[in-house]
C-alpha cells in the first residue's frame, strides 16, 4: 500500500467555490488574474466546446455535492455563472470523473461521469455511471445511470470494438477491475464487461501502446504501485493485464508522446513526483524516471506551455496548494518543475485554449475552486531557412546515416548568429534533432553572415514521401523562432 498518501481525505474547506484565472508570463510561468464560482469540492475537470459556439467551455465533477458544473467560456479566458446538473442516485452519488462524448450521435457534445459513491460523508454508495445527453446549447437532460463496478473513479471514452461509437471505460477503485460499457449509439449502453487490473485503480486512459491500430487501455493503480496495461483486441475486449511499475501511489496519468518518436510514453503522477516510462512502440516502456514536482502530485496534464513545440507537464499538487509546470527538452526529459499557486488542493487538470490565442491554457480543478490558467505565450519569430543551401532540389535520403545541413539565414534585420545552437531543433515538426556542428559563415552570398547547422539525417525522423521540414529554436534574448523548407525524399520504395 502507497505510504504517505491517504486515499479519502477531506481538506479543510476553503471559503467559497471560486474559480481562479492565472494569466501566462510568455515563458512557461503564470500569474493570477480572477475567480468564478463552481460546485462544491471539483473533483475532476474537463474541456470542450459544449455549446457549438466555437469557444471552450468546462464541465466539473464535484464530488461533494453530487452534481456536474457547466461553466461556459466567454473566449477571453472568462466564464458566465455555473449551471450545474444532479448526477448519480443521490447526493452520496460522489461524482469522481467527468468526460465528453457524442454517445446518441446526434452531433452534440454528450457528459459521462463516475459517480464514485464516495463523496460527503458515511456510509457511501458503491457507485454507477451517469450519462447526461446534451441540448446542443450547454444544458444537459436528466441523467440516466448505468451499472458499473464497485466505487467508479475515472472514465474514459473510446470506440473499443471498432464499430464508431463512443464506448466507456472506467476504473473501479472498490472492484479492483475495469468496467467496459460498449455504446449502442442512441445514448444506451451494453451491460458492463470487467476485466481485472491492480489494487485500486483511480484513473483511467486510452492509447494505442502497441502501434497496432487498436484502442488500449492504462490504469493506474493506488495501492499496488504500478500501471495496469490493457492490450485491446479490437472487439471491445481486452489482454489480460500488464504490470507497469512506476512508483509510491500513482494517483492519475496521462498519455502522450515527450520525446517525439511517434510511440505514446506514460505520464504517472506518483507520490514522488512524475514517473515518466517512454514507450518503445510495441506495447513495452523503458524503466521509470521521476522527475519532482510540488507536495503530493495527483494530477499531469500534456500541453506546450512556452511555445517552443516541445511537449510539457502541468502538474496538481494536493497538499501543496499549487501547480507545477515541469517544461520538457524533448527527450523524454523535464526541467525543475515551476510552482504556482493556486486556491485550494488541486486535484484535476486538463488542457485547452480558453482565450482564441492559439496557446495551450490550463484549468485546474480543486477541492473548494477551478483555477484556469491563461497562457501569452508569444508566437514564435519567422525566419527564413534553407536546407542543403547552394544544393538544387534539397533532396533527402531518409535511409542515409549521413548528414545535412540546413542554414538560419539573415535577412530583413534579423541576426541568424543570435540563435543559441543548443536550443535548435529540426525535423518533421522542428522538435527532432539537434544539431551536431554550427559554423557561421555567408551561405547565400548577400553579404551578412548566416548561421549553418549540420544534422545527423538518421535523426531528424525524416520519413519516405514527407515534403517539408522544419527548425525551431531560440534566441540569446529568449525570441523563439521558427522557419521551414521543402524537401524531396529520394531512393524511397514505392
Amino acid at each position: 500500500m502507497a505510504m504517505g498518501r491517504p486515499i479519502w481525505w477531506w481538506p479543510t474547506p476553503a471559503p467559497g467555490n471560486v474559480i481562479s484565472v492565472l494569466l501566462g508570463n510568455g515563458d512557461g510561468t503564470f500569474q493570477v488574474e480572477a475567480n468564478f464560482t463552481a460546485g462544491m469540492n471539483p473533483q475532476s475537470v474537463v474541456v470542450g466546446d459544449l455549446n457549438g459556439d466555437g469557444v471552450l467551455d468546462l464541465a466539473v465533477a464535484n464530488i461533494e455535492s453530487g452534481d456536474v458544473s457547466v461553466l461556459l467560456g466567454k473566449g477571453d479566458g472568462t466564464v458566465l455563472t455555473a449551471l450545474n446538473f444532479a448526477v448519480g442516485s443521490g447526493p452520496k452519488s460522489g461524482p469522481a470523473s467527468v468526460a465528453i462524448g457524442d454517445f446518441d450521435g446526434d452531433g452534440v457534445p454528450d457528459l459521462a461521469v463516475a459517480n464514485s459513491g464516495l463523496g460527503g460523508v458515511p456510509p457511501f454508495e458503491t457507485g454507477n455511471i451517469s450519462v447526461l445527453l446534451g441540448k446542443g446549447d450547454g444544458t444537459f437532460q436528466s441523467a440516466v445511470n448505468f451499472a458499473a463496478g464497485t466505487n467508479p473513479f475515472s472514465v474514459v471514452v473510446g470506440d473499443f470494438n471498432g464499430d464508431g461509437v463512443p464506448d466507456l471505460a472506467i476504473a473501479n477503485f472498490g472492484s479492483n477491475n475495469i468496467s467496459v460499457l460498449l455504446g449502442n449509439g442512441n445514448g444506451s449502453f451494453q451491460e458492463a464487461r470487467n476485466f481485472s487490473v491492480g489494487i485500486g485503480p483511480m484513473s483511467i486512459a486510452t492509447g494505442d501502446f502497441n502501434g497496432d491500430g487498436v484502442p488500449d487501455l492504462a490504469v493506474a493503480n493506488f495501492h499496488s504501485n504500478d500501471v495496469s496495461l490493457l492490450l485491446g483486441k479490437g472487439d471491445g475486449t481486452f489482454q489480460t493485464a500488464i504490470s507497469v511499475s512506476v512508483g509510491n501511489g500513482p494517483f492519475s496519468l496521462a498519455v502522450g508522446d515527450v520525446n517525439s518518436d511517434r510511440a505514446l510514453d506514460l505520464l504517472v503522477a506518483t507520490a514522488d513526483g512524475v514517473s515518466v516510462r517512454l514507450g518503445n512502440g510495441d506495447g513495452t516502456f523503458l524503466p521509470p524516471r521521476i522527475f519532482p514536482a510540488g507536495f503530493d502530485p495527483v494530477a499531469v496534464a500534456v500541453g506546450d506551455f512556452n511555445g517552443d513545440g516541445v511537449p510539457d507537464l502541468a502538474v496538481a499538487n494536493l497538499n501543496a496548494l499549487d501547480a507545477s509546470v515541469l517544461l520538457g527538452n524533448g527527450d523524454g526529459t523535464f526541467q525543475a518543475a515551476l510552482n504556482f499557486g493556486v486556491a485550494s488542493n488541486p486535484i484535476s487538470l486538463a488542457v485547452g485554449d480558453f482565450n482564441g490565442d492559439g496557446l495551450s491554457d490550463v484549468a485546474v480543478a480543486n477541492f473548494r475552486n477551478v483555477s484556469v490558467l491563461l497562457n501569452n505565450t508569444v508566437s514564435p519569430r519567422r525566419v527564413a531557412v534553407a536546407i542543403k543551401p547552394r544544393a538544387a532540389g534539397n533532396r533527402i535520403d531518409p535511409n542515409s546515416t549521413g548528414h545535412i545541413r540546413v542554414a538560419i539565414l539573415s535577412v530583413n534585420g534579423f541576426d541568424a548568429t543570435t540563435v543559441l545552437a543548443e536550443t535548435v531543433r529540426f525535423g518533421p515538426t522542428g522538435t527532432e534533432a539537434a544539431p551536431i556542428d554550427v559554423v557561421v559563415r555567408d551561405i547565400d552570398g548577400d553579404g551578412t553572415v548566416d548561421l549553418v547547422l549540420r544534422f545527423a539525417i538518421d535523426e531528424t525522423g525524416i520519413r519516405c514521401g514527407q515534403k517539408s521540414a522544419v527548425l525551431k529554436g531560440r534566441t540569446s534574448g529568449g525570441e523563439l523562432v521558427q522557419g521551414s523548407d521543402f524537401i524531396k525524399t529520394i531512393r524511397c520504395k514505392q
